[in-house]
């Protein structure tokens, strides 16, 4: 997973600069945070994963903690993300704090929805709601470099 993220955001980087230190510091944090968050997606599925006897992290910890990983982690990231990519930037401060505001909202939703509805349905879509963010991240480079 780790290494498809590196080789897609690294195709996607390349035509418009070089792979320097500035891209492989955008492209490190994002695959990171975002693979750490993929553990959410076995939560929706423990009967299946339990069934054909799969060992995942909802298995194994139970539920509950890995949604407190998946909160705590989303909320975190919009922080993370101000640290290491938007503020390096140099952008004007209007700029980044957009970007922080939206960063933080897209990982804000998903992070309460996956404490509070614990259902199947809404893990599915709190799921592609977490995908947003990941969006959301990736469009911060041209809205602060432009």
């Amino acid at each position: 997973m780790v290494a498809g993220g590196v080789a897609i955001l690294a195709a996607a980087w390349r035509p418009a600069d070089p792979l320097d230190a500035v891209a492989r510091q955008w492209i490190r944090t994002v695959v990171v945070a975002c693979s750490l968050a993929l553990v959410f997606e076995d939560v929706r599925d423990t009967g299946g994963d339990r069934a054909v006897g799969r060992r995942t992290a909802a298995l194994v910890l139970g539920a509950w903690p890995v949604r407190l990983w998946f909160a705590a982690l989303l909320t975190a990231i919009p922080v993370v993300a101000h640290i290491l990519l938007f503020a390096p930037t140099g952008a004007d401060p209007a700029r980044i704090a957009l970007c922080d505001a939206a960063l933080a909202t897209a990982g804000r939703v998903p992070a309460v929805r996956a404490l509070v509805l614990r259902h199947r349905d809404p893990d599915r879509v709190t799921y592609q709601l977490y995908i947003v963010s990941y969006v959301v991240v990736l469009s911060a480079g041209p809205v602060l470099w432009s």
